[in-house]
């Protein structure tokens, strides 16, 4: 379970630092783009869902609350795949890769729970 933990704090906490980044510096999570106000709405929409669903993951993960993970890691899961879908649809490599891997751990994390 540590491991799990572990890992799925670690997708968490990068997740919500990608937020802040979003928040203060919006044209880092664009790859050759230039700012513009779609791009900045992005980013600050971007980053105030990962900031708060970051910080919530990494504090249920803490507890240890099995029964509280459980919902928070499928929802986080399930965003993370959203993320990756856009960044396909957006031709944004970094982005579909690493929301992609992040979706699958968290949801992988989920399985493992419910089956154990």
């Amino acid at each position: 379970m540590t491991v799990v933990v572990l890992v799925n704090a670690l997708c968490a906490l990068l997740t919500a630092v990608f937020g802040i980044v979003g928040l203060v510096r919006p044209l880092l999570l664009a790859s050759g783009e230039h700012l513009t106000r779609g791009l900045t709405y992005y980013a600050y929409a971007y980053g105030v869902r990962a900031v708060p669903l970051g910080i919530a993951t990494i504090v249920t993960l803490a507890t240890g609350n099995v029964a509280a993970i459980l919902p928070l890691l499928i929802t986080s899961g399930l965003v993370q795949a959203a993320d990756s879908a856009l960044g396909i649809r957006r031709r944004v490599a970094g982005m579909a890769i690493s929301a992609g891997v992040t979706a699958a751990i968290h949801l992988g994390s989920a399985w493992w729970l419910l089956i154990r």
